[in-house]
């Protein structure tokens, strides 16, 4: 049995959003449209150890007022990881230099263009540096 090439389509008939490009026949130029924007749907800020015990309550809450991505924001990926990131620089010049994520998970549903946030962060026990004294 012999192979078949399928069907070509002119370039009029093309549906797949790729058009010729004018100055060069031999190449394509895709056309891509974005769908809609991610919202996020709800936020979960956690934290283990050292970050939960009572006396950091004002930290975690100067965390969680910090976080950039809060409910019914536009979700992208740059403010995820930027966000991640300045959180973690805010724990460990907070007093938690060993902070570190115990888990991020960002669950899109691409159905209902959302996405719901979840970080945990351990971070040990609080130190607290000597400062330098002049004599």
């Amino acid at each position: 049995m012999g192979r078949t090439d399928p069907p070509r389509l002119h370039d009029d008939e093309r549906d797949d959003g790729a058009e010729r490009d004018p100055d060069d026949a031999t190449r394509l130029r895709l056309v891509v449209a974005p769908g809609p924007r991610t919202r996020v749907a709800s936020v979960a800020i956690d934290f283990q150890e050292g970050m939960a015990e009572p006396d950091a309550q004002a930290l975690r809450d100067s965390l969680r007022r910090a976080w950039p991505l809060g409910e019914g924001a536009t979700f992208t990926q740059a403010q995820w990881a930027a966000g991640k990131n300045d959180l973690l620089l805010r724990a460990r010049s907070g007093g938690y230099p060993l902070a570190r994520w115990a888990e991020t998970a960002a669950r899109v549903d691409p159905d209902t263009q959302t996405a719901e946030l979840r970080l945990v962060a351990v971070s040990y026990t609080h130190l607290t540096l000597p400062t330098k004294r002049r004599v």
